[in-house]
């Protein structure tokens, strides 16, 4: 959960600065990068504002993989208390 909440004051943090051009939402898309793909294909075709989309998908991005690398760890620590 740690990561999800990480991402969106990231994403908060950059969205409410000025960028010369697109540079705000590159970042955003180079944090969220595999997931960033899908994420501006479904916008792109359900016609939903690419920002709330990045914050929607890139959270849940984040939160994916936060679970991923938690259980990383438990299973690494199981291994290794054996």
């Amino acid at each position: 959960m740690g990561s999800a909440l990480g991402h969106a004051v990231f994403y908060f943090t950059v969205m409410s600065r000025h960028y010369e051009g697109s540079w705000g939402g590159f970042l955003i898309y180079l944090v969220d990068f595999p997931a960033s793909v899908l994420v501006l294909l479904l916008s792109s075709a359900l016609g939903i504002r690419t920002d709330y989309a990045l914050l929607a998908g890139g959270t849940v991005w984040w939160f994916c993989v936060g679970i991923m690398i938690a259980k990383l760890f438990t299973l690494i620590s199981k291994r290794v208390s054996k």
